[in-house]
This record gives structure tokens, sequence and C-alpha cells, in this order.
């Protein structure tokens, strides 16, 4: 019987790790590309639908949670190109701490991501 066992076994963990590696798959395509080139931060996605971008966001360190700034009017990105920021631009806006106090911008190369609306769905939420 234990024989029996280990032949369900080996089925479920390969089913079970291509589960996993393919919901890892949909989450990054699903998300914002956000990378440095030189001094501009490229924002884009893999796939071919609008969005809109209303904050970036900086992972926090030892010091602090993070740090955040909301972008105003939000970013519309229509397709996978997406769109870029200069240096001075990000900059530019009003970056604030998890307590709301005034902080430094980011660095050029420091990590960010961002607060994002896929418009689809509010579509589709917004006609239901």
């Amino acid at each position: 019987m234990k024989k029996r066992n280990l032949f369900w076994i080996v089925p479920l963990l390969i089913v079970a790790l291509l589960a996993a590696v393919f919901l890892h798959i949909q989450k990054s395509l699903s998300e914002p590309s956000i990378l440095w080139h030189n001094k501009e931060l490229h924002i884009s996605h893999a796939m071919e639908r609008p969005y809109v971008v209303t904050h970036l966001i900086v992972p926090g360190d030892s010091d602090s949670k993070y740090k955040s700034a909301a972008l105003d009017p939000p970013l519309f990105i229509l397709d996978s190109a997406g769109l870029t920021l200069d240096y001075d631009q990000i900059q530019g806006l009003k970056w604030v701490d998890y307590l709301g106090r005034d902080v430094e911008p980011p660095k050029i190369g420091s990590n960010i991501s961002a607060a994002y609306h896929s418009v689809d769905i509010t579509e589709q939420r917004i006609m239901e």
C-alpha cells in the first residue's frame, strides 16, 4: 500500500509545482514593469490593455516603512509600450513617508513600484 501512495504523491507534487509556476507568471504579467534606464523611469505592461497609475511607491528600509508620491494627474498607459518619466519629473513629485511627512525623492536606481488600476476591470465593475 505504501508504494501506491507514493505513486499518487509524485503526480500531485508535479501538479502543485506547475500551478505555483503558472500563478507566478500570471501575477508578473498582470503587474506593471518599472525599470530605470539611466536617469529615466520606464513604466510598461506586458499585456495589451490600458491601465492608470496613481502613485509611485518606494519600499521602506529599517528607518521607515515606505515613501510614496501621488501622480496628479494620474498616468494613463494605453498599451505595452508604456511611458517614461525623467528624473526631474520624479524629483518634482511630493514624496511622503508612511506618516505623511515630506521626504526626499528616491535616488536613481531605487526600487519603485506602482499603485494602479486596470481600466478594463474598472469599466466592468461600473457596468455591473
